[in-house]
């Protein structure tokens, strides 16, 4: 379906639909404002609160997503504030997002089984039915959807979980065979290690001047 839309909201679509696993109510009313700086390190995070259960969704948007909003974005209209904007000052209603995903599938050559039909709603049975197949923990893939989770399981979920679980689903749901340009050169993990002791030293230089001084006379 990716591979055959012809345009960039299309892809966009597909992109985020996949990689957000959102209810079809809660995408179409992302507002260009909604979404967070798209110039950090991917995954991004990226929150919003569920329209039907009225809980967080603490979801991400991949790399590939990322790339696709910066080019998709510059070519909207100022006058509507809708990420997927209509003709007029709203958003796509939920026909056009189905029947979108209806003409990829049949322009891709999906065969849809007898008496069951495709819509938007398939991308978040993917999304949660990879997270199965990884054997990710039920309740951190609830959290990445937006579905309600037992208030006494949140205090055992961290970022950390929700991020590397996302990773680990985001990969398998791919739509290009190379990752795409990334937004921003990550820091390596040495970089990383080095500027915390780097930074660590300073610190103890200022506390501890005069055993500072005692090393460097050593050192050289």
């Amino acid at each position: 379906m990716f591979k055959v839309a012809d345009n960039l909201r299309d892809k966009l679509i597909v992109s985020m639909g996949l990689t957000l696993a959102w209810r079809i109510g809660d995408f179409a009313r992302i507002k260009r404002g909604d979404l967070p700086n798209l110039d950090q390190e991917t995954p991004i995070p990226f929150e919003i609160l569920s329209e039907k259960e009225d809980v967080v969704a603490k979801s991400f948007l991949s790399d590939e997503a990322v790339e696709l909003l910066k080019e998709y974005l510059p070519t909207l209209p100022e006058s509507n504030l809708y990420l997927f904007p209509s003709n007029g000052k709203g958003h796509l209603d939920h026909t056009t997002f189905n029947r979108i995903v209806r003409e990829l599938a049949a322009k891709a050559k999906i065969k849809i089984p007898k008496r069951k039909r495709i819509r938007f709603h398939c991308f978040r049975k993917r999304f949660l039915s990879e997270a199965a197949n990884l054997r990710i923990d039920v309740n951190i893939a609830k959290i990445l959807v937006g579905k309600a989770v037992e208030p006494a399981m949140l205090a055992y979920l961290s970022e950390i979980n929700l991020k590397e679980a996302f990773i680990r689903i985001s990969e398998r749901l791919r739509l290009t065979k190379t990752p795409m340009r990334r937004t921003k050169e990550s820091t390596t993990e040495l970089e990383k290690r080095v500027d915390r002791l780097e930074r660590m030293l300073n610190i103890i230089a200022a506390i501890y001047p005069d055993a500072v001084k005692r090393a460097d006379e050593m050192h050289a």
